[in-house]
């Protein structure tokens, strides 16, 4: 009897293991803005098989998970990130994040095979937790904040692209950018166009996995002074949130005509945005750059060998 005692207890604990998932706790890292983040992944009934971001600036960003899920009970999942990883992936700012965001709860929503779950959250110092049901035999899960309404434009910024500047007829430009949306996460391959109508110039780039572009053109010869405004765009509509942005840049073009030139002195030229070496000196005297600051100075040739020689500067 006290074998068969033995057995009975033995089969009920056997039994009880088979029905009882222990929880799976494991890592990802996600890979925003050439950020690492990691996130632990505390997971009942089911695993996660593939985390990744989904970032389409502030008007619709996730994080979508491909699961499997145990086919006869319901499991839970449980996802911890840091805050500044919520705010980078999710675009909200830190202070919104725990101003508003994290006291109210609203701005967040959680999928599970499309169908909407009730999510719970809470905070440490530094760290945001995440738990939501994961019904028997889901697939995918998805969190996300969805901003409606938001008339901000544009989507897209053109980091580094000067909105004014001072050119030469005839002058080469050169424009290195960043495409970055209105985050301030880069964007990765797309195309950039740049157009000046009045000057019958027109460009068309592609950016780099970075979102680095650069656009060459010169300005034509015998352009007349004046300013000229041209634009820079990229739009993206064949996804499911277009990402698009325009921006107005003004081209001040002066003559080359030496009358014009010699009224200004080249410090005054390099400081009206002429480049060093465009700068325009007088006939007979020759155009030096300082060492130490790169400004020019128009000087005679005889002036211009002796201060090479000592250092001062040096020929364009």
């Amino acid at each position: 009897m006290k074998i068969l005692y033995v057995l009975i207890i033995a089969i009920l604990n056997i039994t009880l293991c088979a029905n009882t998932v222990l929880a799976d706790l494991s890592k990802s890292v996600i890979n925003v803005n050439d950020t690492k983040y990691d996130i632990t992944i505390n997971a009942e009934h089911e695993s996660v098989n593939a985390i990744l971001p989904n970032l389409h600036s502030y008007v619709y960003n996730s994080l979508d998970m491909n699961i499997t899920s145990d086919k006869q009970y319901n499991g839970s999942l449980t996802l911890t990130l840091t805050k500044d990883a919520v705010a980078n992936i999710f675009c909200i700012t830190r202070s919104d994040l725990d101003n508003h965001h994290l006291k109210s709860g609203s701005g967040f929503n959680v999928l599970v095979d499309n169908n909407r779950e009730n999510f719970t959250m809470s905070t440490t110092n530094n760290n945001i937790f995440l738990t939501f049901e994961i019904p028997k035999g889901s697939q995918n899960a998805t969190i996300f904040n969805e901003f409606v309404g938001m008339a901000v434009s544009p989507l897209v910024y053109f980091k580094g692209i000067p909105q004014t500047g001072t050119y030469s007829s005839g002058q080469d430009v050169i424009f290195n950018g960043k495409l970055v949306d209105a985050c301030g996460r880069h964007l990765g391959i797309e195309k950039v166009y740049f157009t000046a109508e009045q000057l019958n110039i027109t460009k068309e780039v592609a950016s780099d996995t970075k979102g680095k572009f650069s656009i060459n053109f010169t300005i034509p010869a015998n352009t007349e002074p004046g300013n000229y405004t041209s634009k820079i765009e990229m739009y993206q509509y064949d996804l499911a949130y277009p990402l698009s942005g325009v921006e107005a840049l003004y081209l001040n073009v002066k003559t080359n005509n030496m009358n014009n030139i010699i009224l200004e002195s080249p410090l005054q030229q390099f400081k009206s945005g002429v480049f060093t070496q465009d700068v325009r000196c007088l006939d007979g005297y020759t155009l030096i750059i300082k060492t130490e600051d790169g400004s020019p100075a128009c000087v005679t040739q005889q002036t211009a060998q002796i201060l090479i020689e000592r250092g001062w500067g040096h020929l364009s």
